[in-house]
């Protein structure tokens, strides 16, 4: 198998933005999985069986996890020789997934199994969101420039400009050409972000990076922006455009 399909876990349903990919982000969902005592579903490859665990330490410094000994007991053999697995976890009703898992090493020393792997690459998070997105079609012309320095004059500010793909009255979703240099981090403030609207019109605001992600096989990078310091004239553009769009998706859907 190869390691693009063992470590795949974004199926088209999944929205990128609810991939974490950074594993500060991954050790934060993973130590909530372990704070609820959230149950663990595993299924091994080739196999229909599907079997429970839990979740017992996440060692972010070194990106290790550690899960409890497998039932049904005939899964920790399979564990034991290599098998490659998923998880599957339901904390506080979010669903976390991260597949292409293999155990690095056992320990049985204090007459429980306990099984040691590697944090995953990637997690899927589908937190529900707050705010509805509605997604914005590319005849829309709906672009956004981000400007990563605090100070705009500044020779060294970075512009970088993107499609919004989906938007929403707190954050938006960019698909950006190619892969940035450097990448953008989760939790980066963002000096300013300006999106066009209908009729020559734009919006101002800074923002916070949420999510980001690159798609190498199509070259374009995906990022989750949250929106900060929006006046109420902004506010207020954004809710409109955002109406706007949810009307044109409900009257396209009805033809």
């Amino acid at each position: 198998m190869s390691d693009d399909n063992k470590n795949s876990v974004n199926p088209p349903s999944i929205p990128k933005d609810q991939i974490l990919v950074d594993p500060v982000e991954i050790g934060k969902a993973l130590a909530a999985v372990v704070e609820s005592r959230s149950q663990l579903t595993l299924r091994i490859e080739d196999r229909l069986t599907p079997y429970v665990s839990l979740l017992v330490k996440v060692d972010s410094e070194n990106q290790i996890l550690y899960i409890d000994e497998l039932l049904p007991k005939n899964g920790n053999e399979a564990l034991s020789n290599g098998e490659i697995f998923s998880i599957r976890a339901l904390c506080r009703g979010i669903p976390v997934f991260f597949g292409g898992n293999q155990i690095l090493s056992v320990d049985g020393e204090s007459g429980l199994l306990t099984y040691k792997l590697r944090f995953p690459d990637r997690l899927v998070y589908q937190q529900r969101r707050q705010f509805f997105r509605v997604s914005v079609g590319i005849t829309q012309n709906c672009e956004a420039v981000i400007i990563r320095s605090e100070r705009k004059q500044d020779s060294d500010a970075i512009s970088t400009r993107g499609r919004v793909i989906d938007l929403s009255q707190r954050g938006a979703r960019l698909q950006i050409p190619g892969q940035l240099s450097p990448e953008l981090e989760v939790g980066e403030q963002l000096a300013e972000c300006e999106i066009s609207l209908p009729d020559c019109d734009y919006l101002k605001s800074q923002a916070e990076i949420r999510h980001f992600f690159y798609d190498e096989e199509r070259d374009v990078s995906y990022c989750g922006l949250l929106f900060h310091g929006l006046g109420k004239v902004e506010q207020r553009k954004l809710d409109r455009y955002v109406l706007q769009l949810q009307r044109e998706a409900r009257k396209n859907a009805e033809n």
